[in-house]
């Protein structure tokens, strides 16, 4: 079975036109598609994709709303923000809301798959300008003293739980740490819920923001 991707954008043109993209590659099939908000929560909870391909700005309601309610329910759908145009802070309001992955619609056709099937697997993707301000967003925080105690959070992981970070923050997949650790998917999966709790991380994304503010994960090109 291939991977499943929900399709959620209110523009028809482009709701089509992702799919054209993604039907391009063999190993996914777009499952559904959402025009508006309530649709997508929806369409989430009864098809149950891998993946969800959503736009922030949506007709009906708050699209981060949306992804919230996704993430909540559906917590084993990762959700890809595909969108024209946004506030970096709205991007950063995005992952925190819960999605895994943040692009813009100028994304190359086989990045846009690429992406899809790293989500898939376990990994995440950020735009590099959203690398970026969410890298400096966090350290500002750091400087400030809103949350002195990162670095202390990151003395309190073990040694096994720093090695999987690490690979996290270098973008790697779930699969991929597993494979580089000689360890289990399942084993990941328990240290990244350790992770998380340690660091008070809410996903992924702001982990490895997390380990690359800190120092343990490499810094995004200037």
């Amino acid at each position: 079975m291939g991977i499943r991707v929900l399709v959620v954008d209110g523009h028809a043109l482009v709701r089509r036109g992702i799919e054209t993209v993604l039907r391009l590659a063999p190993d996914m099939e777009v499952v559904g598609y959402a025009s508006n908000s309530s649709y997508a929560v929806q369409k989430a909870c009864a098809l149950r994709p891998d993946v969800i391909v959503i736009d922030i700005h949506m007709p009906d309601r708050n699209g981060l709303d949306t992804i919230r309610v996704i993430h909540e329910r559906c917590p084993g759908t990762s959700t890809l923000v595909l969108t024209q145009q946004a506030d970096p802070d709205e991007a950063i309001q995005a992952l925190e809301a819960g999605a895994t992955g943040f692009v813009y619609k100028d994304i190359a056709p086989e990045h846009l798959q690429a992406g899809v099937r790293h989500l898939a697997s376990g990994g995440a993707m950020l735009n590099p300008t959203v690398a970026r301000h969410m890298l400096k967003h966090m350290a500002s925080k750091t400087t400030n003293g809103e949350e002195p105690n990162r670095n202390g959070r990151m003395k309190g992981l073990t040694e096994r739980e720093t090695e999987v970070l690490s690979c996290l923050s270098r973008a790697m997949s779930d699969r991929e740490i597993a494979a580089s650790l000689f360890l289990s998917e399942s084993t990941i999966k328990t240290h990244l819920k350790a992770i998380y709790r340690k660091l008070r991380a809410r996903n992924r994304v702001q982990a490895a923001v997390v380990a690359t503010v800190s120092g343990l994960g490499p810094h995004p090109a200037p």
